[in-house]
């Protein structure tokens, strides 16, 4: 993903550096930068918080990546929009995941 973003970025010659983890890219390093595009959903919403605070773009923002990242709130929402999804069931003890 990381790599498809950045051919096209720099086809729009829009300058990318690349971080392979978040550890990487720490609010020091991202405050050099104007946008942060996050490709996994294991991002630290604090970071992504500190980096909105310090004025950098960071898309998907923190709240999308928080629904993202708790796949629960994810499927209810997607599924309060209509478009069909597969069936689920939340499992919160063994007996509902025995059921």
């Amino acid at each position: 993903m990381a790599r498809r973003l950045t051919v096209a970025a720099n086809r729009l010659g829009v300058a990318t550096r690349v971080a392979a983890t978040l550890d990487e890219l720490h609010a020091d390093d991202a405050s050099t930068v104007d946008v942060v595009t996050i490709t996994h959903d294991d991002a630290d919403p604090v970071a992504m918080l500190d980096w909105e605070r310090r004025g950098v773009t960071v898309r998907p923002g923190p709240s999308t990546m928080a629904i993202v990242a708790d796949r629960v709130a994810l499927r209810r929402l997607v599924s309060a929009t209509g478009v069909p999804v597969p069936p689920w069931r939340q499992v919160t003890d063994e007996d509902v995941l025995r059921a």
